[in-house]
């Protein structure tokens, strides 16, 4: 299942990890990020956006 973008469609994980470099605690090192499953990049996204709301 993607997510629909103006160029298309794109699958869940590179969803993931875009949203993820847009904190900056995620842009020091990026080849972390391509090495995590999709179960562990949701976690991961999760808890990124329960840093934001609070």
């Amino acid at each position: 299942m993607g997510v629909q973008f103006r160029k298309g469609i794109i699958d869940r994980r590179t969803y993931l990890i875009r949203k993820l470099l847009n904190s900056p605690d995620n842009r020091e090192d990026l080849t972390w990020l391509h090495e995590l499953t999709l179960t562990e990049l949701e976690k991961l996204y999760l808890n990124e956006k329960r840093k934001q709301v609070q």
